[in-house]
């Protein structure tokens, strides 16, 4: 790589001379790595990209072959003062380098054979968002025939935790608690919750949605509202849904799986985020995977459009 001069001192280094018209080449290559699973870093895109927090900072792993090659790698940023890095230079492989974010922005971590004058051989893309804080206001409804959700107020803070930490180091959004209540309907709404105003031949007095959601707190960015059973659809005795979205309002359900997950989900629909391909089953670790099953994986690009708003 690179001019005659540096070929020069590659051959010293790294080539076994076998013959006086025949060389051995060994290729020095560098491999950027996730430290650990969705902790910002999509490998889906080359080359690969890490999120990092301004006024904070997130890892990654290089792995370099040949071992040999480890003395004359190198790492720098190409703006510093967006993003910085260390240890500038390697000591062993795997590597762990620590990006820190310096202002919101992007740039590129490189590492290079030589630091002065050397050629890039890998490049690890940065970017450094600002945090987005999101309030959220949890109801826990009843309505007047008795009927309330299972779910306890208890739960919420360990919820908020669990949902920070998917949002948290792959997109710098996090969850902030506003209030807790547990408010009745003032109405009997029976054994499901209807949310959809096309139901046909439907009365209006059997959606739901609007009664729910008139108790939220108008200072939160995003109203939670827990019911004992929701459905959206034309088939409301079939279990088909476990949460919905809607202008800043969420109602889910009691009998909701991978309950965190889920929610940080919908937590995604509020933030524009757009989904997985819903067809494509490769993508079931994603957050946005229409069926979600657990998948807690979020993609640079639906990070960047969670912070699309944020200076």
């Amino acid at each position: 790589r690179g001019s005659d001069s540096e070929k020069d001192v590659t051959l010293e280094l790294w080539y076994d001379v076998v013959t006086s018209d025949k060389v051995n080449v060994t290729v020095v290559e560098v491999e950027f790595k996730e430290t650990a699973p969705n902790n910002g870093f999509d490998e889906s895109i080359a080359p690969p990209w890490l999120v990092v927090p301004k006024s904070g900072a997130n890892t990654a792993k290089a792995e370099i072959t040949p071992l040999m090659a480890v003395p004359w790698i190198y790492f720098k940023s190409s703006n510093t003062h967006i993003a910085t890095v260390a240890p500038s230079n390697v000591i062993n492989s795997p590597q762990t380098i620590t990006v820190s974010g310096i202002e919101k922005g992007e740039t590129e971590i490189i590492s290079t054979f030589d630091y002065i004058n050397g050629k890039a051989e890998d490049i690890l893309r940065i970017s450094v968002k600002t945090r987005r804080p999101v309030k959220v206001s949890f109801h826990f409804i009843s309505d007047t025939s008795g009927t309330a959700t299972t779910r306890s107020t208890s739960i919420v803070d360990d919820l908020i935790k669990q949902m920070n930490a998917i949002w948290g180091p792959q997109a710098n959004v996090y969850f902030e608690k506003k209030s807790v209540d547990s408010p009745t309907v003032p109405i009997d709404m029976g054994d499901v919750v209807r949310s959809s105003d096309d139901l046909p031949g439907v009365p209006a007095s059997e959606h739901e949605w609007d009664d729910v959601v008139a108790l939220g707190d108008s200072l939160a960015d995003v109203n939670v509202f827990f019911v004992w059973e929701l459905e959206v659809d034309d088939t409301p005795l079939v279990d088909e849904a476990d949460g919905c979205h809607l202008s800043g309002n969420i109602i889910f359900e009691d009998n909701a799986t991978y309950f965190a997950e889920a929610l940080a989900h919908e937590m995604g629909h509020y933030l524009e985020v757009t989904p997985a391909d819903y067809t494509d089953a490769t993508k079931s670790n994603e957050l946005m995977y229409a069926y979600n099953a657990g998948g807690t994986k979020i993609r640079k690009a639906q990070a960047d459009q969670a912070n699309k708003s944020i200076k």
